[in-house]
């Protein structure tokens, strides 16, 4: 052992090991270290799954906005098909449903009601 960094390295472990101060300052910023990484291991998973529940909840409203769209647009369609059985005219039918004239003769054709 005549190598000079392996010497000090010996004496640095020999006084690290009998010295409590320095051992407990060691261990001390070693646990901070540790709650560090813990920490902001926990934050991080923490931040995803709140952004997943946002992303579920968002997904959800506007699933819920275009249910609510379509439920609309089909009594729009449903009340249209009743006028068009009817014979009223295509622009009053458009003025009420606010179906436009072409979506009108569309489905006019598609029932054969026109």
């Amino acid at each position: 052992m005549t190598e000079p960094m392996i010497q000090k390295a010996l004496t640095n472990e020999v006084l690290f090991t009998t010295d409590q101060i320095v051992r407990r300052s060691y261990e001390k910023a070693e646990k901070y270290r540790r709650d560090y990484a813990a920490h902001m291991q926990y934050a991080t998973k923490e931040g995803i799954r709140q952004g997943i529940e946002q992303g579920i909840a968002q997904g959800i409203e506007k699933g819920i906005e275009k249910g609510i769209e379509k439920g609309i647009e089909q009594g729009a369609e449903g009340t249209a098909l009743e006028m068009l059985h009817d014979k009223m005219d295509i622009n009053l039918i458009s003025k009420y449903t606010k179906l436009s004239p072409e979506r009108l003769n569309e489905l006019g054709k598609l029932h054969n009601l026109l």
